[in-house]
């Protein structure tokens, strides 16, 4: 436009430019909704209706009426009402959008206000901007404030690099920024060893290629470090580290959320097991308090020796349950009754069920004697996991239904809770590490109980509905179903 002679040509460029001036508060305003996390049914599909009304306007050459030549180029001209109204809009989303960023600045969380403060900052761009309107109103000041607008450009990408504006992570992901980073520094790096280079060859005086070659790896070869110097400031800066570093940060990160959640399980299970210990504590305790008065009584005497070694064998089990549960130990494989596992878990949990009036239906395969091939710790880990989040899904009560199938090819062992369920769009996420929609939730209990399924060669399928309930189905391979062998049962 500012080179052009031709005052036909240079209106049609600025029509085509207007239209996407027009789309800068739009685009502005919904960003910072999003970010705000904030709907509209109306303000929304207004401010982009209004947009393309304008848009047509323009083509319809209602909007520039032509153009006039000031400051040594053609500058367009606005003549008619519909370019000021207009401009009086796109002044109005602007500041809205400003507004509403100030205004949530004063309430949001201490990590955010780096990136609300950001885009405050960048509004520098936007009132540099406004100055390009007008010569347009025949107000002949230069618009100065148009070298402004790439002021805001370099803040808004300063802001999603360092402090990840609008939660931007996919960009990290796919290396996008970090390798354009990087081949930006190496460009750097190139062109300061060729000018070097040429430097050099200027002062010697050598002409020959192969001398150029070797003086350029020698350059390269000395500021090689500097390159590194400077890749790593870049990582620090933007990354807040190496992508190593990062790497074994997220590992390190991994295994501690993994641990507590262990430990959370951990601590169901020990609360769990305390409960069951008592019963076997009170029949012992009142047996040994009648035991004085009846020594002379040899059925009394038989009875209590088998009451006593058979409660006191239930405890030595409960105990060492809990005790290999805590051990990180690698799959244990061994032949165990599926529903005695099934029955002594949900038996953990009674007091959760009664506490919270959950109601709780079981409705096993004909085959009570089934025995399956798995690691009985880790399985009953990820019966727990499942448990505990019905009960979580079940606050003021509700059925459970554990139901046990064999199949041609899988054994079956569905789960299913009339609790608050799961929403649909939520469905595809809920194994992914740390995805969770509860305050406290740390978004590891179903992805470690697949990952545990997965390990017996086994799949774990999940449907949900939103008021309706969810139902988790654990499918076993046929291939690790055996038939009963007296003294290799594990319950």
């Amino acid at each position: 436009m500012g080179i052009s002679s031709d005052p036909s040509f240079t209106t049609n460029i600025w029509k085509f430019s207007y239209t996407g001036v027009i789309f800068i508060p739009v685009f502005f305003q919904h960003a910072v909704l999003l970010m705000l996390n904030k709907r509209s049914k109306f303000y929304i599909p207004f401010i982009y209706i209004q947009a393309c009304f304008f848009i047509i306007s323009i083509f319809q050459n209602k909007m520039i009426s032509g153009v006039r030549l000031i400051f040594g180029s053609f500058y367009y001209q606005i003549g008619t009402f519909r370019c000021l109204l207009s401009f009086i809009i796109w002044i109005g989303i602007t500041s809205a959008g400003h507004l509403q960023l100030m205004y949530y600045y004063k309430k949001c969380f201490p990590e955010q206000k780096k990136q609300i403060l950001a885009l405050i900052f960048a509004m520098a761009g936007f009132i540099g901007g406004i100055m390009n309107f007008l010569p347009g109103f025949n107000i002949n000041i230069y618009p100065y404030g148009n070298f402004l607008v790439p002021f805001h450009s370099f803040i808004i990408t300063y802001a999603i690099l360092k402090h990840q504006l609008l939660d931007i992570r996919l960009v990290f992901k796919r290396g996008i920024i970090y390798s354009s980073l990087i081949g930006l520094i190496s460009i750097i790096y190139l062109i300061i060893v060729v000018s070097i280079e040429r430097g050099l060859q200027g002062i010697v005086g050598y002409h020959s290629t192969f001398t150029s070659i070797i003086t350029a790896f020698l350059v390269g070869v000395l500021f090689f470090p500097l390159r590194n110097r400077i890749q790593y400031l870049t990582d620090k800066h933007f990354f807040q580290g190496s992508h190593i570093e990062i790497s074994e940060q997220n590992k390190q990160l991994r295994q501690e959320i993994a641990q507590s959640a262990k430990y959370k399980t951990l601590s169901t299970l020990s609360t769990g097991i305390a409960h069951e210990v008592k019963n076997p504590l009170t029949a012992i305790k009142t047996f040994a308090e009648y035991l004085p008065h009846k020594l002379d009584d040899k059925e009394f005497l038989s009875k209590f020796a088998n009451i006593v070694g058979r409660e006191v064998n239930r405890i030595d089990d409960m105990v060492h349950q809990l005790l290999n549960y805590g051990k990180p130990a690698p799959l244990s494989i061994k032949t165990i009754n599926i529903h005695k596992l099934i029955n002594s878990t949900i038996d953990i949990l009674n007091s959760k069920f009664i506490n919270q009036k959950i109601h709780v239906n079981k409705h096993f395969d004909a085959d009570k004697d089934l025995n399956l091939y798995v690691d009985p710790n880790q399985f009953r880990q990820a019966l727990l996991n499942i448990l505990l989040n019905a009960i979580e899904a079940m606050p003021n009560g509700g059925k459970l239904r554990v139901n046990t199938k064999r199949l041609s090819e899988n054994f079956e062992i569905v789960i299913s809770d009339t609790g608050c369920g799961m929403a649909e769009d939520d469905l595809p996420q809920i194994f992914d590490p740390f995805f969770s929609r509860k305050d406290q939730g740390t978004g590891l209990g179903l992805s470690i109980t697949q990952s545990l399924v997965e390990n017996h060669k086994g799949t774990i399928e999940v449907k949900s509905a939103v008021g309706t309930g969810t139902e988790i189905t654990i499918k076993l391979p046929l291939s690790h179903i055996t038939p009963a062998s007296p003294g290799r049962e594990a319950d």
